[in-house]
């Protein structure tokens, strides 16, 4: 079983109307809907960051962008399966 760290945070009461209205649509806990939001949200990061990689490595060598761009694609497409 992960360890697991209790946390308080403040966010608007609209926003918190609507997250916990999606939990009980999803039938699951606020703490199991914001780890997942956590998780999904650092994943997409990474993978920025990643893609920034890429880009400031390939701009200034003299290589095909069409390749590139499959290459970001191809990798966007595998982070995402994950």
């Amino acid at each position: 079983m992960a360890t697991t760290t209790k946390t308080a945070i403040s966010i608007p009461s609209a926003l918190l109307r609507k997250f916990d209205a999606l939990a009980r649509q999803r039938k699951v806990s606020r703490s199991a809907l914001v780890s997942e939001a956590v998780e999904s949200l650092l994943k997409r990061h990474e993978a920025d960051e990643i893609t920034r990689s890429y880009d400031e490595f390939y701009r200034n060598e003299e290589q095909d962008m069409t390749v590139v761009r499959q290459m970001k694609a191809t990798h966007r497409r595998i982070v995402e399966r994950e």
